[in-house]
């Protein structure tokens, strides 16, 4: 499970430093016919401390580094109308030394070297009059959908977290405003539930800020006995959602929110269950564009349906496929818990307020604070599970280096014992570097 954690560290960071879609790649080979091949290496190191170990292993403080550096090539060539073939083929490799992580997904001496992406696609380009009216790829690879609420490929997704290894992707350009995308998702890996899925979303952006967007999941086909059957509910899971963004008219202020179904009707040890779940989001923020270091605030409300034990019905919210997306705090919900501890948004309501600066010198400086309470426990638990504070900054001394370090305090609260094994407060310290070819 460590290779979770290297995708957090080198694919997170490189979101960081380079905004989605901007590809970081050094032009190795480029014709005047448009032909062109790209070398792809990214590398970083991150080292960490923790005064808390959460694996159930009673190791009592904790430093470990993990070092992760991805290598490979892509390209496109032009073919007949203007349209354009392109791939990429690249490889992950990791090593973790010290202590292991904080939750036992990787031990200190662990390293792999893996396939991360290979896929192959066609853009239509000028063909049918609209630029890229149509662009389809198969293979290895990762998709995003909205702001990766449900599906965020090839960013951390904890315990899930990858590239998909069976891909088939068809996007249409609808006009100037829509776009759809259909896509058919299969995964490998046991920690994933060897999950595949289908489904189609459907989004609307005006290009000012307003968007919609819908999305449907169907899980084709789970592993419902790897893990003692953690992903058997997933079987035949239907997922339903729709969000949206807009400005209401006011200026630097931003509105957003996405809401979700899922019904199922999976077999769990040979008796037919019904899953009802749901969760949502809203979130509000404000930039004060005439104040120095043009500080921006933002609050979130997230909550997540959890199984209450007194029906048959299974009401607990499968988080699929969620990441990191654009920046700390998105839907790796903290530094400790959304890595670490969980609640891995599930059975869970979050408040988060995060306030963040651009001060000269620094790309970004920033607070977060979380709060988290377990909305079903078991007999006299409490709610209160965590509450959460990060401090960091990310620093950029060359273009293509980004060194970010954060402060975290963990508070547990009277419900962590029961989940955690411990409600002892934890100072973690994280420093990690990347640089990019």
């Amino acid at each position: 499970m460590f290779l979770v954690a290297a995708r957090w560290l080198l694919w997170v960071l490189a979101l960081l430093a380079c905004p989605p879609g901007v590809a970081t790649a050094h032009t190795v080979y480029q014709s005047n016919r448009g032909r062109r091949v790209n070398f792809i290496l990214d590398a970083g190191v991150g080292l960490f401390s923790s005064q808390t170990d959460y694996s159930g292993q009673h190791r009592g403080s904790l430093d470990w580094s993990l070092s992760a550096a991805i290598v490979g090539l892509s390209g496109k060539l032009p073919v007949a109308g203007g349209s354009t073939v392109y791939g990429m083929l690249s490889g992950l490799g990791t090593v973790v030394n010290g202590d292991g992580d904080a939750a036992g997904f990787a031990d200190g001496g662990d390293s792999s070297a893996t396939l991360n992406q290979a896929y192959v696609g066609w853009r239509s380009g000028t063909l049918f009059g609209v630029d890229d009216a149509i662009d389809l790829s198969v293979g290895k690879q990762g998709l995003t959908l909205g702001s990766g609420w449900l599906i965020d490929g090839g960013a951390l997704v904890v315990g899930t977290g990858h590239t998909f290894d069976e891909t088939a992707i068809a996007r249409f350009r609808l006009g100037p405003d829509f776009t759809l995308k259909t896509f058919y998702l299969g995964s490998d890996k046991a920690v994933a539930g060897k999950t595949h899925l289908a489904g189609a979303d459907l989004a609307y952006s005006d290009g000012s800020g307003d968007a919609l967007g819908a999305t449907y999941l169907r899980v084709t086909n789970v592993d419902s006995t790897v893990f003692r059957g953690l992903w058997a509910a997933r079987a035949g899971l239907n997922t339903f959602s729709i969000r949206g963004q807009s400005r209401l008219g006011l200026a630097n202020t931003l509105f957003s929110f996405e809401a979700t179904l899922q019904r199922g009707c999976p077999t769990i040890r040979g008796r037919a269950r019904r899953v009802k779940a749901w969760a949502w989001y809203a979130q509000a923020a404000y930039r004060f564009n005439h104040w120095p270091w043009t500080p921006k605030l933002t609050y979130r409300f997230s909550s997540f349906s959890g199984d209450n034990p007194d029906t048959r019905t299974l009401e607990r919210y499968d988080p699929l496929f969620y990441g990191f997306y654009r920046q700390y705090g998105t839907w790796i919900q903290g530094d400790v818990a959304g890595v670490y501890t969980g609640p891995f948004n599930s059975n869970a309501d979050i408040q988060h307020v995060g306030l963040y600066v651009h001060p000269p010198g620094l790309q970004r400086a920033g607070v977060m604070f979380f709060n988290y309470r377990t909305r079903q426990t078991f007999g006299r638990v409490s709610h209160d599970l965590a509450r959460e504070w990060d401090f960091f900054f990310d620093w950029s001394p060359k273009p293509n280096l980004l060194i970010s370090p954060s402060f975290v305090i963990f508070d547990p609260g009277p419900g962590a014992r029961a989940v955690l094994g411990t409600h002892q407060t934890n100072h973690f310290f994280q420093l990690i570097a990347v640089w990019q070819f």
